[in-house]
């Protein structure tokens, strides 16, 4: 089961006549990292949202935000007016600087739909977070589903791709017979030319030298590789990223040595278009879980 890092989940809820709205977005990083936006009243529950995020997520950059929306007439609602001020001190800071002139009646109502302007008091949050964290968790569950199905046009491509390395791998074999018998033929060639004195040593330095140039270890190792990859695209586990990412490493590695040991011009553009396939296979598992 394939899980992207991407996702993104919003639901927006009226308590009291207080609109509140709840933001999830996720994208790719190495570790998992949370940032959050929470009303100062909210502050003190970062840990308990954390704690859930990084059960839920695993892996990625994530940013969690609750913003207030309209405050409506609630009496639950309160102005804060200190922030309000600070708008009103830097819009006149600024429409001095640009010499602009504004007037303070008129901007107030677009004003107080500005983030903290207005706050719900902590009685508020301590009565209502349960029923908060309900929807906190619908939207941790629906940046589920957004990944998963992010996931799912990831794993086709994933597949496609270890599928042409696999079909790519057969098309050695005819080149990888000839090439054989051609090496053969010239070494014999050689063998011949040598005085009886020679050909012991000849003998040796040849076996040497086919072992070297043999690639049935690196193919049946390839093949391993590639299948275990399918496997793990199919696990039921959700955090699958570090292992495939693992084993693309080693499928390369097999590759790179198909590519140095073949000395063969027809094999090498074989392995130049199965490098292709695995380096759009490790750009794509670096968005998995």
């Amino acid at each position: 089961m394939i899980y992207s890092m991407t996702g993104f989940g919003r639901k927006e809820v009226t308590i009291d006549n207080i609109t509140i709205a709840i933001e999830l977005k996720t994208l790719n990083t190495k570790f998992f990292d949370v940032s959050f936006k929470l009303p100062n009243e909210l502050k003190s529950k970062e840990i308990e949202l954390r704690q859930l995020l990084a059960n839920k997520l695993i892996r990625g950059k994530a940013d969690f935000g609750i913003y207030i929306g309209n405050a409506g007439k609630s009496s639950t609602a309160q102005l804060n007016t200190r922030i309000l001020g600070l708008y009103i001190d830097q819009l006149k800071a600024f429409s001095q600087q640009k010499s602009i002139n504004i007037d303070e009646a008129e901007i107030i109502p677009h004003l107080i739909r500005l983030p903290e302007v207005f706050s719900a008091d902590n009685d508020f949050w301590t009565e209502h977070w349960d029923s908060l964290m309900e929807s906190v968790h619908e939207v941790v569950e629906s940046t589920l589903k957004f990944r998963l199905d992010e996931g799912k046009s990831v794993a086709d491509d994933l597949e496609q791709r270890v599928q042409n390395i696999m079909a790519l791998q057969k098309e050695i074999t005819p080149f990888e017979e000839g090439r054989i018998v051609k090496l053969r033929s010239r070494l014999n060639d050689q063998f011949n030319q040598l005085d009886s004195k020679d050909k012991d040593r000849f003998e040796q330095e040849m076996i040497y030298y086919l072992e070297r140039l043999d690639i049935s270890e690196e193919q049946i190792r390839l093949t391993t590789h590639c299948n275990y990859f399918l496997e793990l695209m199919h696990d039921n586990n959700t955090d699958n990223g570090k292992r495939l990412n693992f084993v693309g490493q080693e499928m390369g590695r097999e590759i790179n040595t198909l590519g140095s040991k073949a000395n063969d011009a027809d094999i090498q553009r074989i392995v130049i278009l199965m490098k292709d396939e695995l380096e759009k296979i490790k750009e794509q598992v670096l968005n998995i879980v």
